[in-house]
């Protein structure tokens, strides 16, 4: 199992929680061994990024896996990786992993926007690269059919055809917390709780301005508590310069990033949970607050509209379109009867679909797929 668990905690990733859970959860028949191509303590922001330190430590990480795998002489070789130039680089890792010691890989896109995974916007250069991607493993395993629906319609009807046989949708899994909320106990305020990284592709400037627009529309008091790290220093300036300007310093609430009970203690204390993203994967926030019980205001990108049926589990949003977001968030705050019907949808679901019971289930199935031959 290859994908990364950040050193010392230093950013909140979906793709390191979930293998957390996962190897913390194992139990298949097959042993399994993670490795992991985190090395040095790295900040959030930086690992996509075509820089020489980064290129310097994909050819370790390289050195470092072929000898794991020489080691450990696996069946099958699960690839995690992410998007953007971290997804180039490892599309190339494994498709030199696989050829070189001739062992099956399975290659997992932990994103669901095609945009974001896809390094042009050419249609030929994209064509070629899906065309590439498809020969780089054994299987390719992604979280949507959304995303899998995008490849599709650009490599048009025949090797379409032949791409989607070659395809897995897994969607996200998370753990069902025994305690969660159930909107009944009174509070001071309504809490409107973000967890993850905080900047623009995410929405933080529309959860602000929205916050600006409901103080003085909303019959309920509420603050809006942002858990998580900056991306940078510039993009924490901005934020808390914003913050003053509106004058909602009494509104907005930074935990910073939380871990543990701190971040259980979060969830239970929220009554509602927002993400307004640009773009997303299938987020792992998202899950973690539906297990919860906590109705969200999400945006309809990447794997979220295969997750969050609007107006049941919660309200759907187009990202930026900051009156819609403000209209959804009064909804929220000032009707608890909506809180507790769409809290108690969202647990609903993550108990029947998302658990890491049923997604272990889905592996085992995906591994024997790949690994029996073909009849003749």
């Amino acid at each position: 199992m290859v994908g990364p668990i950040p050193v010392g905690g230093s950013y909140i990733g979906g793709i390191g929680v979930s293998l957390r859970r996962l190897i913390d959860h194992w139990n298949l028949p097959t042993p399994m061994v993670h490795f992991n191509p985190e090395l040095l303590k790295r900040s959030y922001g930086t690992t996509g990024q075509l820089r020489f330190r980064n290129l310097f430590l994909s050819i370790v990480t390289f050195v470092r896996l072929s000898y794991s795998i020489a080691k450990v002489r696996p069946t099958l070789v699960h690839y995690h990786t992410s998007r953007g130039m971290a997804f180039l680089k490892d599309m190339v890792l494994a498709a030199v992993v696989r050829c070189l010691f001739r062992v099956t890989t399975v290659l997992h896109i932990r994103s669901s926007d095609a945009s974001s995974i896809l390094v042009s916007r050419a249609p030929r250069l994209q064509y070629f690269q899906l065309r590439v991607l498809q020969h780089c493993c054994d299987r390719l395993v992604l979280l949507s059919d959304n995303v899998l629906n995008d490849f599709v319609a650009i490599l048009g009807p025949e090797a379409g055809r032949r791409f989607r046989a070659h395809c897995t949708v897994l969607p996200n899994f998370t753990l069902l917390p025994a305690t969660y909320r159930k909107h009944q106990e009174p509070h001071d305020c309504v809490r409107v709780f973000y967890i993850g990284n905080i900047g623009a592709g995410k929405g933080i400037y529309d959860i602000l301005e929205a916050a600006r627009r409901l103080k003085g529309q909303v019959t309920s008091p509420f603050k809006v508590i942002l858990a998580g790290p900056f991306n940078d220093r510039r993009e924490e300036q901005r934020v808390r310069t914003m913050v003053a300007n509106y004058h909602l310093g009494e509104t907005i609430i930074f935990l910073g990033t939380v871990y543990e009970g701190k971040k259980e203690a979060a969830f239970l204390q929220a009554d509602v949970f927002v993400l307004p993203s640009y773009s997303e994967g299938m987020p792992q926030s998202l899950l973690e607050a539906m297990a919860y019980g906590l109705p969200v205001v999400v945006s309809n990108v990447g794997g979220i509209p295969e997750v969050v049926c609007d107006g049941q589990e919660g309200l759907m949003i187009k990202p930026g379109d900051i009156d819609e977001l403000c209209r959804t968030l009064k909804q929220l705050i000032e009707s608890v009867e909506c809180r507790q019907r769409m809290g108690a949808a969202a647990r609903h679901r993550m108990a029947a679909r998302h658990t890491v019971e049923s997604y272990l289930g889905q592996l085992q199935e995906l591994y024997d797929s790949v690994l029996t031959p073909p009849a003749a």
